[in-house]
């Protein structure tokens, strides 16, 4: 009897061992998948990542590139100085102190003002005084666009300020040949 009781025990421990080795094959087949997968997402992840700094590199880039060309700007700008009451030179002045001081906000509100008051004169085409002040107008409009795009460069909003270059560039205005340079 004990052959085999010691036989039942032999075969038992032996479809014992071939579970076993079967489940540790299993077992050893998703360990190995899940390693694959651990190694795919590490790799997929620092590939995202090396992305995402090469885009912020090239971005910050980009922003440190239109802060530069509106510092440089600014300080090769000289305004009109005002005369009597005319209020558009006074709050472009205004504007360009605020500039200065880096009171970008306030700078744009007084820009756009000087835009507007601009916009809404009238002259008289049909007489060379109308004429002269209507191109005096429209020069003084050329100053606010451009101040403007310089306040957006020297704050780094790049795309406000692409917007206003390419319109700049692509118009008849004084700055138009800087804007095209900065565009390239």
């Amino acid at each position: 009897m004990e052959t085999e009781q010691h036989i039942e025990e032999m075969l038992v421990d032996a479809i014992k061992a071939k579970n076993a080795k079967k489940i540790l094959q299993q077992r050893e087949t998703f360990i190995l998948a899940r390693q694959r997968r651990t190694i795919f997402f590490r790799s997929l992840s620092g590939i995202a990542a090396a992305a995402c700094l090469l885009f912020g590199i090239i971005h910050f880039k980009g922003i440190s590139d239109y802060k530069s060309y509106g510092s440089q700007y600014y300080a090769a700008l000289t305004l009109p100085e005002p005369r009597g009451e005319n209020e558009a030179d006074s709050l472009l002045m205004v504007a360009y102190e605020q500039i200065g001081n880096a009171k970008y906000e306030i700078a744009h509100r007084n820009i756009d003002a000087v835009i507007l008051l601009l916009q809404k004169e009238q002259f008289d085409h049909s007489t060379e005084e109308g004429q002269y002040f209507h191109q005096l107008n429209k020069a003084k409009l050329d100053d606010a666009e451009w101040l403007k795009t310089i306040t957006y460069m020297k704050q780094g909003k790049r795309k406000k300020a692409k917007e206003l270059l390419q319109n700049i560039a692509s118009g008849t205005g004084i700055y138009q040949t800087e804007a095209k340079k900065i565009l390239r």
